[in-house]
């Protein structure tokens, strides 16, 4: 039975159908899956920068311990660098030096990434893991 209530028939039935809900939802999913996708590199490239500025500290370390033992440390606890992180994908650092240069590096990042810096801060990205 149709009642008129101010012109609006109050039995017709609105609202979506099966396949315009099941079309919305793929669409969500295959923009979702885009933004993975293009999201993704951003980990690495942070991780890189993190590491280089790991490194960049690690050379000011070097150059104030140069300065007073005219000689660069052979271990990064002689110049105060302790990093605790033990989760995969974090870089592991390791420096070696003697009287005329030292060499940082950052090894084992995301995908194998590898960075190294030397005395005259110079940063070279040894094994490009993340495609930069």
């Amino acid at each position: 039975m149709k009642l008129r209530h101010n012109k609006i028939y109050l039995n017709e039935h609105h609202g979506f159908t099966l396949i315009e809900l099941m079309l919305v939802v793929a669409l969500i999913g295959l923009l979702s899956a885009m933004a993975v996708s293009i999201f993704s590199g951003y980990d690495c490239k942070t991780k890189q920068a993190e590491a280089q500025k790991n490194l960049s500290v690690i050379y000011d370390g070097q150059t104030a311990y140069y300065v007073e033992h005219d000689e660069y440390a052979t271990a990064l606890s002689d110049i105060g660098f302790t990093f605790k992180a033990t989760n995969s994908g974090w870089y592991q650092y390791d420096a070696g030096g003697n009287d005329q240069t030292f060499t940082a590096t950052a090894s084992n990042g995301p995908k194998g990434d590898a960075w190294s810096v030397n005395q005259d801060k110079v940063f070279s990205n040894i094994n490009k893991g993340c495609g930069r």
